[in-house]
């Protein structure tokens, strides 16, 4: 997947909607490194390379990607030469359906936290995210409903998405298997 594949899906990800700030942030930099692994060497032009693959995980949602990177091995600087792309595995619609209901269900439910401290304005949280300072009754209630929308938008489209893959159930699967039968084709072919 390209960057711009990756961007629409990590951004598909969060359960709020996000301004153009917390979109960068979103994407860049809410996320921490799990793992890394050189999955194969080679030479090129006299140079040692490896192929890397370095796994994601993001810190405010349970996403899990890849990113694969070409290095130079013998080199003082072990920063990483070329970027190639992401991969990334979707969860079952029915893992998201749950996650997206109890979401709704956690959102419903969360009061807004305003804290004080002297000297200053009251600040205002929800679900521990930042929301304003000195809001109205109006503000915050407005606040928690944007939030609440924005997941119910998310389930009802999970969820319609769900019923169309069960309605085509047995076309999905007579397409797969059409498509596996022309892989196997392809690398019998490849092979001769």
């Amino acid at each position: 997947m390209t960057r711009n594949g990756f961007r629409e899906w990590i951004l598909k990800q969060s359960f709020r909607p996000l301004n153009g700030t917390e979109e960068a942030n979103w994407q860049y930099c809410r996320h921490e490194t799990v793992a890394r692994e050189t999955l194969a060497h080679f030479t090129w032009i006299g140079e040692k390379y490896a192929i890397c693959r370095v796994t994601r995980k993001h810190t405010e949602c349970d996403a899990r990607w890849y990113e694969y990177y070409a290095r130079k091995v013998q080199r003082i600087y072990y920063g990483h030469t070329h970027f190639f792309g992401y991969e990334y595995h979707d969860r079952h619609i029915s893992d998201v359906l749950r996650t997206l209901g109890k979401r709704c269900g956690d959102i419903s439910s969360t009061v807004v936290e305003t804290r004080y401290r002297e000297d200053h304005s009251a600040i205002s949280y929800f679900m521990d995210e930042f929301i304003g300072y000195d809001l109205s009754y109006e503000q915050v209630r407005d606040a928690k409903e944007c939030r609440l929308r924005k997941a119910r938008e998310d389930y009802n489209g999970a969820n319609t998405y769900y019923y169309k893959l069960k309605e085509n159930e047995v076309s999905v699967r007579g397409i797969e298997a059409i498509l596996l039968a022309m892989r196997k084709q392809m690398l019998k072919a490849k092979k001769q």
